[in-house]
């Protein structure tokens, strides 16, 4: 009878801390992964609005002017694009979830700069006379 109630016994209070432990583990899994979110959407803002800056800066320094810079585009973002208008280019962060984050340069980039996706880049920005021209070294 005895070895009946230590198994009995064991057996609550295992059950008593998975009833504990399950919900932790469940509540930190599930936070992890919008901080992971966040994060990205956070990295790629900065990525964009750094790129904004550098190409605005290559256009009020005039024609000729060139400015290198390393770009690291983290994981979750699909790609970088360009949209030029008038007077002033989108730079458009696409994430890996179809959201965008868009950031406003001035000066118009050129439709041949090269499309960034995932990975470590040293790009050049140059000014010349079609535009600004954003090349991967």
């Amino acid at each position: 009878m005895k070895k009946a109630q230590v198994s009995i016994e064991l057996l609550a209070i295992i059950s008593f801390i998975l009833t504990i432990f399950i919900p932790i583990i469940f509540y930190s899994y599930t936070k992890s992964a919008e901080f992971k979110q966040a994060s990205t959407d956070m990295y790629a803002s900065l990525i964009a609005n750094n790129l904004a800056s550098l190409v605005s800066s290559v256009y009020y320094s005039g024609e000729g002017s060139l400015v290198k810079t390393t770009l690291n585009i983290p994981v979750g973002v699909k790609n970088i694009t360009y949209n030029p208008k008038e007077s002033t280019s989108e730079i458009v962060v696409t994430l890996d979830d179809g959201s965008q984050i868009v950031s406003i340069a001035e000066g118009q980039i050129a439709k041949d700069s090269d499309l960034l996706g995932k990975g470590v880049y040293r790009i050049t920005i140059t000014y010349e006379d079609d535009g600004i021209l954003i090349k991967k070294e």
